[in-house]
């Protein structure tokens, strides 16, 4: 029951999301907006499977009247069609995130998550002069050509004006250059850093602590053991005891 109200919960947020009927529960799954403002990348593959997934998804269910009734249509879907349905909600709610640099952006959690379900970037999106090298400077562009192929692709470019090098490296990472077939293989899988799954999650620099204590002593689980309660007289280790714990140390 607790499973298939979460899902149908997610689901009524992705179906009414434009009308605002109220689920009276906590449980959200919202869109996830673009790091930047007014973002759209329609022209992927990823975009395109993602339209396509949300217009097969069974919505049989939402077309009854009171969320009593969609409640018990939606528990009628089998086992597919309601996984679907999970798999949509969650998935739309992940907020987009680079691995290049430290701060909110960063998220290395994510790509372990692309790892695990072994995402090939380089199937759901390439880069173009629209959506990349015409955004970047020039060295990035030659430095993307020496990852491919050598210091010798590079030179044979590094006097190209930038509109022309955006276009060829773009032709060459979408399979269109007349290069070798092993250089060809090389483009056609090349992602700029920032779309790899390369990142390794960081430890928070704040520790967590866990909001359940130990069920038999009482004691956070999360709660360091040699944690100093100083209370005046009574402190736990005084300051020549710390000293000497120190050094110990």
């Amino acid at each position: 029951m607790a499973l298939d109200l979460t899902i149908f919960l997610m689901a009524q947020n992705v179906v009414f999301e434009q009308s605002h009927i109220p689920n009276h529960s906590t449980l959200k799954s919202g869109a996830a907006g673009f790091p930047i403002f007014g973002f759209r990348d329609e022209g992927s593959m990823a975009s395109q499977t993602i339209d396509d997934q949300r217009q097969k998804l069974d919505t049989s269910w939402a077309a009854h009247p009171t969320m009593t009734a969609r409640f018990d249509a939606f528990r009628g879907l089998d086992d597919e069609a309601r996984g679907a349905w999970v798999a949509f909600s969650i998935a739309r709610t992940i907020e987009p995130t680079l691995n290049v640099a430290e701060g909110y952006r960063s998220n290395g959690f994510h790509d372990h998550l692309g790892r695990l379900l072994d995402i090939r970037v380089e199937n759901w999106w390439r880069p173009t002069a629209e959506n990349f090298f015409g955004r970047v400077k020039k060295t990035v562009m030659l430095d993307a050509l020496e990852e491919i192929g050598g210091p010798i692709l590079r030179g044979r470019y590094k006097d190209a004006k930038k509109g022309d090098l955006a276009g060829t490296c773009a032709s060459l990472c979408n399979g269109q250059g007349i290069v070798e077939a092993e250089i060809r293989e090389k483009a056609t899988a090349w992602l700029p850093e920032a779309m790899r799954f390369d990142g390794i999650e960081k430890a928070a620099r704040t520790p967590l602590r866990s909001s359940f204590a130990d069920d038999e002593t009482g004691i956070d689980p999360d709660e360091d053991e040699n944690t100093d309660l100083d209370t005046g007289d009574d402190a736990v280790i005084n300051h020549d005891e710390k000293e000497d714990l120190s050094q110990a140390a």
